[in-house]
């Protein structure tokens, strides 16, 4: 517990750095790029918005996909300035399909309704791939979360990685479609290489895409979660969630609203905000939530840092809950290490994103230690 305290204080700490207020030392930050000054910097349209309400903002991927080149800037000042302050952002007019999304959760519905024995025989050891049944925990938790998942990751693995291990094959049962599973996780790759790209714009990585370029053909997962009702577990510890206080250990993650029988509008998903307070985050139909993990704050020498979530259990027990989020990775040989002279004191020191993900999954229990 002592090393969660810690943990929740020092992100604390630095919601503060993130967004500071403007004095003499810190007006270059807001006046210059973060990186250099190789090219123009972005206009920072999220400033100008009223943050009273402290909502996190819902911007337009379209902006940046079609958009002038003024929108595009914006759109990347804009996606910038939320990071830094929240550490998440929404996202609108993406491309992807509400129809195809809810094809994922039906295919989803399909398999998780299966017994224990007949989806535990697609369990595979570490949760790369396959089925993983309720035993992963957040970092610094003793208590498992309330869900069970499925894995889906890449099947155009580089012919040039030194890793193959890291890309081992998806598992395909028949409740899974597999060519259009597949078609969504491309959707999803190429949305996140556009976000990426505004973010290296934001950061003044522009010219060499350093950001982008590392999830190209990487070790990205497709995530399809289940929370069954609450009242299913009826031998639950007392402080079980279904989501546990945590930060991602990604690159980036997308997610679509959640599947809840009964809701339009899904508000499970808490962000924590300064002052030890949790803000939650609404999600509609035709929007995504994307959020930074700890792998993009080692690229960027800890400019952009991951924030704390959770899942709450819903009031009402009986009602199942269904995910699918997108797990952005680099390619696992990928050096974590900040791609300019920027490094916030108190990092790890660089390694290779296998490496640091296996890391992760000794801590939430997935690998054996």
């Amino acid at each position: 517990m002592n090393a969660i305290i810690r943990r929740i204080e020092e992100l604390l700490c630095l919601e503060s750095q993130r967004f500071p207020a403007l004095t003499p030392k810190n007006k270059m930050l807001h006046s210059h790029r973060p990186f250099g000054s190789r090219a123009r910097r972005p206009r920072r349209r999220f400033l100008s918005m009223d943050t009273s309400s402290d909502r996190v903002p819902r911007l337009s991927l379209r902006d940046f996909r079609r958009g002038t080149n003024a929108q595009k800037l914006s759109f990347a000042g804009a996606l910038g300035d939320a990071f830094r302050r929240y550490g998440f952002a929404v996202i609108v007019e993406h491309d992807l399909e509400q129809g195809e999304r809810d094809a994922m959760y039906r295919q989803a519905k399909v398999f998780f309704a299966k017994s224990d024995r007949e989806k535990n025989r697609f369990a595979v050891a570490e949760g790369i791939r396959g089925y993983t049944g309720r035993m992963e925990r957040a970092k610094g938790y003793d208590v498992c979360d309330l869900k069970e998942f499925w894995h889906v990751g890449q099947e155009n693995p580089p012919s040039d990685c030194p890793l193959p291990e890291a890309y081992p094959p998806n598992l395909w049962p028949n409740a899974f479609d597999q060519k259009a599973t597949m078609h969504y996780y491309r959707q999803n790759e190429s949305i996140a290489f556009d976000l990426l790209t505004a973010l290296d714009l934001y950061v003044g990585e522009e010219e060499r895409k350093t950001l982008a370029h590392a999830a190209q053909n990487g070790n990205s997962v497709l995530r399809f979660a289940y929370y069954p009702p609450i009242n299913t577990y009826a031998n639950r510890e007392i402080d079980a969630e279904r989501a546990k206080p945590h930060a991602d250990v990604n690159y980036l993650t997308l997610m679509p609203m959640p599947m809840v029988d009964g809701q339009n509008v899904d508000h499970s998903l808490e962000i924590l905000r300064p002052g030890n307070t949790w803000l939650p985050i609404s999600i509609g139909s035709d929007e995504l939530v994307i959020d930074g993990g700890d792998m993009l704050e080692l690229m960027t020498g800890g400019f952009f840092a991951p924030t704390i979530h959770r899942v709450v259990n819903p009031a009402d027990a009986t009602k199942a809950r269904y995910s699918i989020p997108f797990f952005v990775h680099p390619r696992p040989e990928v050096l974590l290490a900040s791609v300019a002279k920027y490094r916030r004191e108190g990092l790890p020191p660089p390694m290779r994103a296998y490496d640091f993900m296996m890391n992760r999954f000794r801590d939430n229990a997935l690998v054996a230690s």
